[in-house]
């Protein structure tokens, strides 16, 4: 259970909303892949991935290449990038891990993300306002 002035969940980190108008999120959650504690970084993840936000690709894929033997950290951040809009910053996210990334499973499964996201697509979304 949450205390009633929490801002954000403490297990998942996701907003509560307060006074009926939500907080940004977006930095708090941000400053929380930098976090030793491997499930606050993997609840930060989940939680980017939920708000689907474009602006938060290149951070995960800097989270995803930054623990090479974390193969999970590195799953959950290309799970959450295939919850964002397509867009340059997913399509770049994506090709950095696809690329870059030491695991062969992790480099798999981002070439796979991006083709169902960026194969097929017309075209990248309307930039995010």
């Amino acid at each position: 259970m949450t205390p009633q002035a929490a801002a954000f969940c403490p297990a998942c980190g996701t907003e509560i909303a307060f006074g009926g108008r939500p907080a940004d999120t977006m930095p708090w959650l941000l400053s929380h892949l930098k976090r030793s504690d491997r499930d606050v970084r993997i609840s930060a993840i989940r939680a980017l991935g939920q708000r689907a936000d474009p602006s938060a690709s290149s951070a995960l894929a800097r989270l995803a290449l930054s623990a090479p033997r974390d193969i999970w950290q590195a799953v959950d951040a290309i799970r959450a990038l295939h919850q964002m809009p397509i867009c340059r910053e997913t399509d770049d996210a994506l090709m950095q891990i696809r690329d870059a990334h030491p695991s062969a499973a992790v480099r798999a499964m981002a070439r796979h993300v991006h083709e169902e996201m960026f194969t097929f697509s017309r075209g990248y979304a309307d930039p995010v306002l």
